[in-house]
């Protein structure tokens, strides 16, 4: 069997991305608790084959989202060419972008 994902995100600290700028925007499929940091709502994000993307609160409350476009989950890539640009919040409020794409597989 393939190894398990490494369950690492792209951290975007209190940056949102622009649905406007996605060829199908973004789709919200879960609200998890609040009280969560990155590392956990990342943990969450790689649990749901679709969720590739996530806000997370300054009350650490997690937002997991689905990106449906191929061509924009690969431009988000780390190092890619999509990347969260809009002010959101304060604090520890901030964006997450999973490192694998599930869907890719």
């Amino acid at each position: 069997p393939s190894p398990p994902a490494a369950h690492t995100c792209t951290e975007y600290e209190r940056k949102r991305l622009d649905a406007t700028t996605l060829t199908d925007g973004l789709l919200l499929v879960y609200e998890e608790p609040c009280g969560l940091t990155f590392e956990q709502c990342c943990a969450l994000a790689y649990e749901h084959d679709r969720t590739h993307v996530f806000q997370l609160s300054a009350g650490g409350c997690c937002t997991l989202l689905d990106v449906p476009s191929d061509a924009d989950r690969i431009a988000m890539q780390p190092n890619g060419t999509l990347v969260p640009s809009l002010d959101f919040e304060f604090g520890d409020a901030a964006t997450g972008v999973r490192d694998e794409d599930l869907n890719s597989l």
